[in-house]
């Protein structure tokens, strides 16, 4: 089913989920082809952050750093 972003912009809430409870699914749509990915177990926020990047406060891409250490 579909579920409304939190704002504008927003591209970490998924919009499209399925079934409910323990085994509830987000669709991660940047992923080609797109994945279901578990909301329960944190699959999905450890996939959108380490993966794609982006953050589950803004939900936006991280800031690319300013400065890296060699």
């Amino acid at each position: 089913r579909q579920q409304k972003v939190r704002f504008k912009g927003d591209i970490y809430t998924p919009k499209l989920v399925r079934y409910s409870g323990n085994a509830k699914e987000g669709f991660c749509d940047q992923c080609n082809p797109g994945r279901w990915l578990q909301l329960k177990n944190s699959a999905y926020w450890y996939h959108k952050q380490f993966f794609h990047g982006i953050s589950s406060v803004s939900g936006k891409p991280f800031h690319p750093p300013l400065a890296t250490k060699v």
